[in-house]
């Protein structure tokens, strides 16, 4: 082709040739300027599919006018040698490839940021149009002799809406700088480019690729499952923000990742204003030869100066400083959540650590050290140093790396990256690799621990060391068990498998080491955690809950750690709140203003009915740990009770925003609007964000259908539930006796009669097996309200509310009074139901106007004279 004239231009020179052709240099003879003409592999002439996607190629690049994209002329076909050969006419550059530069090394901070910002410009140009690259990589990015970047070869660039060429035509691209979702396949958006940008900053601040292997699938599985190495340890002197930037760009989930480009580029635009700032000289700087200082009267005052700093100096070290140090402030750090590098099954370890540093710098009385929950919001988010400082209130953070390779079968060795970074300027105070056999773990911990407060120039007392070099068991692979078991239990949604794994973990600890108090802590607050949610109310398991507490106390009954375990054990296996207040009472004089310690005081208001008081010590709890959802979505349950509808649907959001993926906020948000209003398409179109299925999210599904008398859905969502029952702490019903409710309300008598007859079967098999759960004798009086069998409907259901009043569990208590209500209903005792529901409305409980409308069973009532009176009274009082 060198020397040819194809149409009117003249082929000069082979520049290089790729996956979608070969591109030359070639003179425009017409307009008499330098362009690069892509052609379409000759092979590739027949296939109507590659040269469908050469045109989009062409027609999506033309569409785009900026400065730092390539631009397209024109698109041409032409016969040469009796084949037909397409080609695409584009501007031609001088200069080279970014992949060419990097190869020369690492490029300084500024150009590679500089570079990042120009790409990210180009790109939210394509996006605004549309259009997403799909094969953005260094070798495609050119760099202009002027040092102006311009993006090449949209050759993949899909416009949006235009309809997919193939399914493979999804996972075109260069697969190093592939991003997860393109690597599997799927449909992808402007993020992928994201992605990609991501891996060529990584690329020219380190010199590396962050995804490796020696053959496609290999890179493949690192994209999909590795965590790439970071920044800062391939690279000494890159600051923690900008390691930041890379991370969230290339954070696997897309809702992760930055949404649009255009956030990325001005984080990069932020970093570097400031580091030019910092760099800035001062305008008190040094002042050139004959300037004023030369002045006799001026050297003067400058003797007088020194020799008061000579004396200011030595005055401060020996008499004020030590009095500033008596009454310093306390220094407030964070430890962030320590990045597993190892393989997902390791993550428990490196929740682990993290933890383990938390709790030892939190006993050191000069730091205030945030709690975990609150760190652990940040282990996903790509936040800068000063954001986390400003969010947080805290004026150093701990961070770090953790690799556990057990490749040889043995214990192995563990690599723990420690940092401490000062928010003020983004300054690393120290960091330190530790590489030792993974027997060492808690001489780690320790030491470090004891090298930040080094770092801080802080002395520790004599109990804090004691605290800081505490060893909770001897057995590694008890302490392995322990923390697998810990991890299992901050896992969201409440499963009885979860917790059967969990409970199983701590006895694997226990049994391994027969010493370790905080495992047999642990243990018996999930064996009464159990009891609690009405998984299980043998009496084998309390007896096992009785035992780990018994055994915890007996070995340890100093630490504050196990007293906060077994507040819970009372509270939950034996609903003692004053034994639960009396332990947590002894953990807090080690535990001061704890935001878990709170939260379980928290609890035992709200099971005394105190729910102002409960909302109280959760408000204070979420001061202290501004990042943690549990406490607003439980402010949202005890505002719910309260009819304070407002606070309720405001914590219900707070939480959302802050945990976005648990149920329990969508879940209260949708009772409150169900108590406010009824069911609603709003209250549905909260419903519709859960993005799972749990037993809780069945139930509000099957309410919001029956609120909208919407019955065929609804009994379609029963007959799909695979169990026989639909189930929950607070309700337990078989699945006809939710057909029963709905073909009662359709006058369907001989439908709602076989349905409450198979739920009595079931349910009295349930009352002889679990004779203490409430929830089992309250559906069976319904069951036999429903059969014409009044006495025993009345026994049942007084039966429930004696098991668990409202004076013993307030928020649960209530349920049983309202189900006795229900069955006043159904035997036409309306003057009892009446009462009973007037009692509802006037105490905290989830009965409301609206709330008497989504639920049908209490319909008969519907046009009672009373019970119209009491609607208007109480919506108005609301």
């Amino acid at each position: 082709m060198i020397g040819k004239t194809i149409s009117h231009y003249k082929i000069l020179e082979k520049l290089g040739e790729g996956g979608m052709g070969v591109v030359y240099k070639a003179e425009d003879t017409r307009l008499k300027r330098t362009v690069a003409l892509k052609f379409l592999p000759p092979e590739w002439t027949g296939d109507p599919e590659a040269k469908k996607r050469f045109i989009h190629e062409a027609q999506a690049a033309s569409a785009l006018d900026h400065s730092n994209i390539c631009t397209v002329h024109a698109i041409e076909e032409i016969k040469i040698e009796d084949s037909d050969r397409m080609f695409m006419v584009m501007a031609c550059y001088e200069g080279e490839t970014l992949k060419e530069k990097i190869q020369k090394g690492p490029l300084s901070l500024e150009e590679a940021v500089d570079i990042a910002a120009q790409i990210a410009e180009g790109l939210h140009e394509a996006h605004e149009k549309k259009i997403v690259h799909r094969d953005l990589k260094s070798a495609n990015v050119m760099l202009t002799s002027k040092g102006q970047v311009k993006i090449m070869d949209f050759g993949l660039a899909k416009l949006r809406g235009r309809t997919k060429l193939t399914r493979t035509g999804t996972t075109l691209g260069t697969v190093a700088y592939m991003s997860p979702e393109q690597a599997r396949g799927e449909e992808v958006d402007r993020r992928t480019d994201i992605w990609s940008l991501g891996v060529i900053l990584f690329e020219m601040l380190t010199g590396k690729l962050p995804f490796k292997g020696d053959y496609e699938q290999a890179v493949m599985y690192s994209i999909l499952n590795e965590t790439q190495e970071p920044v800062t340890g391939l690279r000494s002197g890159v600051p923690i923000e900008l390691e930041r930037i890379v991370n969230k760009a290339l954070s696997k989930d897309p809702r992760e990742r930055y949404q649009h480009v255009e956030e990325l580029k001005v984080d990069l635009c932020r970093w570097k204003k400031e580091a030019c700032s910092e760099r800035l000289p001062s305008r008190t700087g040094s002042m050139p030869s004959g300037s004023k200082t030369s002045n006799p009267r001026h050297r003067m005052a400058i003797a007088v100066i020194m020799a008061l700093i000579f004396l200011i100096i030595p005055l401060y070290i020996f008499v004020l400083s030590p009095i500033l140090q008596k009454g310093a402030d306390i220094l407030k750090l964070v430890v962030l959540p320590f990045e597993n590098l190892g393989s997902e099954g390791d993550a428990y370890f490196a929740d682990g650590i993290t933890e383990e540093i938390t709790t030892r710098l939190a006993s050191v009385s000069r730091l205030g050290v945030i709690s975990r929950n609150s760190a652990f919001y940040y282990a996903d988010h790509a936040w800068t140093t000063r954001q986390i400082g400003q969010e947080l209130d805290v004026h150093y953070i701990v961070s770090g790396t953790v690799r556990w390779d057990q490749s040889n079968g043995s214990p192995g060795r563990v690599r723990i990256s420690p940092r401490l970074v000062r928010v003020s300027d983004d300054i690393q105070l120290w960091s330190q690799s530790y590489e030792r056999v993974v027997t060492d773990i808690f001489g780690i911990q320790t030491d470090i621990a004891k090298k930040v407060v080094e770092s801080l120039g802080i002395t520790l007392l004599e109990q804090e060391v004691e605290h800081v070099e505490t060893v909770p068991t001897s057995n590694l692979e008890a302490y392995q068990a322990f923390l697998q078991g810990r991890h299992m239990t901050r896992q969201p949604h409440f499963t009885f498998e979860n917790w059967e794994q969990v409970i199983r973990s701590y006895q694997r600890a226990v049994r391994l080491d027969p010493d370790f108090a905080l495992a047999h802590a642990e243990l018996a607050k999930g064996h009464a955690r159990l009891c609690y949610l009405r998984q299980d109310l043998s009496k084998a398991r309390l007896k096992m809950a009785d035992e780990a507490a018994g055994r915890a106390l007996e070995i340890n009954p100093n630490s504050p750690e196990v007293r906060l375990s077994l507040g819970y054990y009372h509270l939950w296996a034996h609903r003692n709140p004053r034994q639960a207040l009396e332990e947590w009472t002894i953990a807090e004089k080690d535990l001061p203003n704890n935001p878990d310690l709170l939260a379980a005081k928290a609890a035992v208001f709200a099971l005394q009915g105190d729910f102002e008081a409960a909302i109280e010590a959760l408000e204070s709890a979420f001061e202290l740990s501004p990042h943690d959802a549990e406490f607003p979505t439980d402010i949202a349950f005890y505002s719910w009770l309260l009819h304070d509808y407002s606070l309720a649907m405001d914590a219900s959001n707070r939480a959302i925003a802050l945990a976005p993926d648990e149920m329990w906020p969508y879940l209260h948000k949708t009772g409150v609007m169900w108590s406010r209003n009824g069911a609603t398409p709003e209250s549905r179109s909260v419903l519709e964000l859960i993005p799972f299925e749990q037993i809780w999210v069945t139930w509000a599904w099957i309410w919001q259908e029956i609120g909208e008398r919407n019955f065929p859905e609804a009994l379609k969502r029963i007959d799909s539930h695979p169990d026989d029952w639909i189930s929950n702490k607070m309700w337990a019903m078989p699945k006809p006796m939710y057909k029963a409710f709905i073909y009662k309300f359709q006058n369907q008598s001989r439908k709602a009669r076989e349905a409450y007859e198979a739920a009595r079967e079931m349910l009295e098999a349930k009352v002889l097996e679990w004779p203490q759960d409430p929830r089992y004798h309250s559906s069976l009086g319904i069951a036999y309200a429903g059969l014409g069998r009044k006495e025993e409907a009345l026994r049942e259901g007084k039966k429930a509310v004696e098991l668990l009043p409202i004076s013993e569990d307030a928020p649960y208590g209530m349920t049983y009074e309202q189900e006795l209500a229900i069955i006043y209903i159904m035997i036409e005792a309306h003057d009892l139901a009446l009462e009973r529901i007037e009692y509802l409305l006037n105490i905290p409980s989830l009965v409301s106007p609206g709330w008497l409308q989504v639920d049908i069973r209490f319909a008969p009532l519907y046009d009672h004279p009373r019970f119209k009176e009491l609607m208007k009274q109480y919506t108005e009082k609301r």
